[in-house]
């Protein structure tokens, strides 16, 4: 089986909702499911052939592995449920393998649950990823009336920009010659999640190196407090079973259906999470059965096998990241008493270079909002006094009934860029600024491509033109051309379509 390996950066927030429900609080995962990427793919569904498209999608042939944050250079990792440590103490200052220790009376252990991990094989360190979410509170919109709904307000937690995510693509060799077409469909900028035609949900993928996704897989057995010989199963990913003989989810999978040829799994001592959500299907516009299973992170104890298996992925829906496990991890290795022979370092948080210093001030999230909403509310009302202070000056010029459409294209254009695209805004609208030294030919092509912007060309010039408003226009944006001018147009925009329907 051939292995793809891709990395996923933020480029906005990003909803990935843990439940399909539309009314309640929202919590978003702390990963991407790989069914996203297979949604992705699924957008050229029409380009394949019959057979392409029973592979990719429906066979198991091509699996889409979930992302998980990056850190220390390498792909995170859930922490695993058979880790414990004392109440009133720290994970980093003593933590136990469930397996291996022997409970004392009066020991107090707490389960860790929650979280990704980075395992560094060479240090044999383990360093948690903190990946922040931010929450926003929305409304309905009401298009007849021109304003939020009443009693229609709902909010949204999401991944926060700029956090840099890895996931892996699996190929089977009968489905290798896909590989090129997977590539094209995943590299570039793509939308995910909920609310992708409001802020959020734009990514970058791109190739990532294999070095990044560490094998932490080892045919060693280990043997639990009593000293009998085990094999353990972690659950890198979540893992679905059907029961064969009622077809439904089953959350009690045996030793066989974890690829094992003999053995049983120990109940007493493995540690399994649970899961379960209806997912929503966008085509037919309805939720589809209830997916159950086995959560990531969960940990299994195989007694009695006499062998490794080879698989990597085990149980159903393999194709959307389901099912991938590993056999007897090395950072489950523990020493005297169950202790793990693994050092917990100091926690980290989760950026790419571009944001890293996105928000130093403040220590907890209520500050860092607080200080966020302040940094945009001084913005918002510089630009409003601006703009406010232009319509009252210019709105002679600019408001004949005429230029309602004008106005509008104006604020279609700013809108489909993001903030951080001003100049693709300056440009479509205005056209391309001279540059130092350019030569004679560079100065002839910048010409006949500034013709086509709009207010250059066609209708929107002759309007323009009259009575210098172009002009006014230009030097009005060209004090806003950063960061702020799609905000700007899309106020002033619309300020002058209230001023026209007055």
């Amino acid at each position: 089986m051939k292995t793809l390996y891709f990395k996923c950066t933020l480029k906005t927030d990003v909803i990935i909702s843990e439940s399909s429900a539309t009314v309640g609080h929202q919590t978003s995962l702390d990963y991407i499911p790989g069914s996203n990427f297979l949604g992705i793919c699924a957008r050229h569904y029409d380009e394949l052939s019959d057979e392409e498209q029973l592979m990719m999608f429906h066979t198991g042939d091509v699996q889409f592995g979930d992302a998980h944050a990056m850190l220390k250079g390498i792909r995170t990792l859930r922490i695993p449920a058979s880790m414990y440590y004392p109440k009133l103490k720290k994970v980093e200052d003593e933590c136990y393998i469930h397996h291996a220790h022997k409970h004392e009376e009066g020991e107090q252990l707490k389960q860790c649950r929650s979280g990704f991990y980075a395992f560094v094989a060479d240090e044999k360190t383990i360093h948690k990823a903190e990946i922040e979410k931010s929450y926003a509170i929305k409304s309905a919109y009401d298009y007849e009336s021109r304003r939020s709904q009443d009693s229609q307000m709902y909010g949204y937690e999401s991944l926060d920009e700029g956090l840099e995510l890895l996931f892996e693509v699996r190929v089977s060799d009968k489905a290798e010659s896909l590989s090129n077409k997977i590539e094209e469909c995943l590299i570039g900028r793509k939308n995910i999640g909920r609310s992708k035609t409001a802020q959020y949900g734009m990514v970058e993928i791109t190739k990532a190196d294999e070095k990044a996704f560490p094998k932490y897989d080892s045919s060693q057995k280990e043997k639990d407090y009593n000293g009998n010989e085990i094999q353990i199963v972690y659950a890198e990913s979540r893992l679905i079973f059907i029961n064969p003989e009622t077809l439904q989810p089953s959350f009690r999978p045996s030793a066989k259906e974890l690829e094992f040829s003999d053995g049983e799994i120990d109940w007493s001592l493995s540690q399994v999470r649970t899961f379960q959500y209806a997912p929503w299907n966008n085509k037919r516009k309805t939720y589809d059965t209830d997916r159950c299973g086995i959560e990531k992170g969960s940990v299994f104890v195989v007694k009695g096998a006499t062998s490794t298996p080879e698989a990597k992925v085990v149980g159903q829906f393999k194709n959307e990241g389901f099912g991938k496990v590993i056999y007897n991890p090395s950072f489950l290795e523990f020493k005297d008493k169950g202790m793990t022979k693994w050092t917990f370092v100091k926690r980290e948080k989760v950026h790419n270079a571009e944001t890293k210093d996105k928000y130093t001030s403040g220590s907890t999230p209520l500050l860092k909002y607080i200080n966020k909403t302040k940094r945009n509310t001084k913005t918002n009302e510089e630009i409003l006094r601006a703009v406010n202070n232009f319509v009252e000056k210019y709105k002679g010029r600019f408001t004949s009934e005429s230029f309602k459409s004008q106005w509008g294209q104006i604020r279609s254009i700013a809108s489909k860029y993001k903030d951080t695209e001003s100049e693709k805004i300056y440009i479509e609208l205005f056209g391309r600024q001279a540059e130092k030294n350019e030569s004679e030919n560079e100065k002839k092509i910048r010409e006949t491509e500034n013709k086509k912007a709009y207010l250059n060309h066609g209708v929107a010039k002759d309007k323009w033109d009259e009575n210098g408003r172009r002009n006014k226009l230009k030097e009005f944006v060209d004090k806003f051309n950063d960061s702020r001018l799609k905000k700007l147009l899309i106020n002033l925009a619309s300020q002058m379509q209230k001023e026209i329907e007055k």
